[in-house]
């Protein structure tokens, strides 16, 4: 998570199961109140703002910097939770894993690999083009077979 996404987790801790029970009902209400709802909905800033407001109106106190830091996480949420009610569990694990950023990490690395042994050398070039540090549990010998 994002040090914005941990303040967000920080600032819910002792409401996160009404966090989650708002979270919910909103996804109920906006899969609802919008029938004609397609798979790859965008989460919009109204979508957000009505899911702020619902979480204050039901006493969950977060600040709303906090909050609008934390978007990423919570369009996340919001697009899998409404996915899930308004078509079904599958399509909101397909939205789910496709916003999720370790994801789309993992198959960016994946896709720029060869094949299983150039992935190792794929790695210090990806963190490079980056900006990210390996740190030495990343640090995999190539050779050494898989312990599964």
């Amino acid at each position: 998570l994002s040090t914005e996404e941990q303040l967000l987790g920080q600032a819910v801790r002792e409401d996160v199961a009404l966090f989650n029970n708002v979270l919910y009902r909103y996804a109920v209400a906006y899969a609802h109140d919008h029938p004609d709802l397609e798979p790859g909905f965008p989460v919009t800033e109204a979508v957000l703002s009505g899911f702020y407001t619902a979480l204050v109106a039901e006493g969950v106190e977060i600040d709303r910097g906090v909050f609008d830091d934390a978007s990423p996480l919570i369009e996340r949420r919001l697009a899998n939770e409404i996915s899930v009610t308004a078509f079904n569990r599958q399509e909101g694990w397909k939205r789910l894993m496709r916003d999720d950023p370790q994801v789309r990490t993992a198959l960016e690395i994946l896709e720029s690999a060869r094949g299983t042994e150039d992935l190792f050398g794929v790695l210090p070039t990806y963190a490079q083009q980056k900006g990210l540090t390996l740190g030495s549990e990343l640090e995999l010998e190539p050779t050494t077979p898989h312990p599964f």
